[in-house]
């Protein structure tokens, strides 16, 4: 299956992040989610972040057209799910090549 990266959504906005007040502070967090189309035609949103226990990450990529062509050169398996995991994955074969 053949993908294509189509839109980066985010949502800007300041979010309490932390566990307990002496690791709580207010931080500004993007949100971002990553629109691929399918071969299909079918429009599968991911997200690129993740919240746990009051802790944030997201991923970051620096040039996201070079990323975009990184992914229409890439062949991926109908059956694999297009989740958080998989998408961190990829971000990393890209940044640092496949094992």
């Amino acid at each position: 299956m053949k993908l294509k990266l189509v839109d980066v959504e985010t949502n800007p906005h300041e979010e309490e992040v932390g566990t307990c007040e002496f690791c709580m502070s207010v931080e500004m967090v993007n949100e971002p989610v990553f629109v691929f189309k399918k071969d299909n035609g079918e429009l599968v949103r991911v997200k690129a972040f993740i919240w746990s226990w009051g802790f944030y990450d997201e991923e970051n990529i620096e040039n996201i057209v070079d990323f975009a062509a990184y992914v229409n050169e890439q062949e991926f398996d109908e059956e694999q799910e297009l989740d958080y995991s998989w998408l961190t994955n990829l971000i990393y074969e890209y940044k640092y090549g496949k094992d």
